[in-house]
């Protein structure tokens, strides 16, 4: 449940990254999978018992810190879509 947990907020926070890349101020725990004009994703992973310390994101600038507390590796992929336009669903 934990794990499901971590996930989730690994997903919620790192959807839209404008402040920092973080490929290039944390490349050991991300890794870019594919990018083009239109999206880019993005792996996360974080052994267990490791720690990853905050990092500014989109939004209002928030300082978090995550920590792997189980006994498996965290895994997470963000999905950041890169434009809106009449053909994609950001459009409201």
């Amino acid at each position: 449940m934990k794990t499901i947990i971590l996930i989730s907020l690994l997903a919620i926070l790192c959807t839209t990254v404008h402040a920092q890349d973080p490929v290039k101020t944390s490349p050991q725990y991300y890794k870019v999978l594919l990018e083009n004009d239109q999206v880019r994703v993005l792996e996360y992973r974080l052994k267990a018992g490791d720690c990853c310390r905050g990092e500014t994101i989109w939004r209002d600038p928030t300082t978090h810190a995550v920590e792997n507390i189980g006994d498996t590796e965290a895994h997470a992929i963000a999905v950041d879509l890169k434009r809106s336009g009449p053909h994609s669903p950001l459009t409201t």
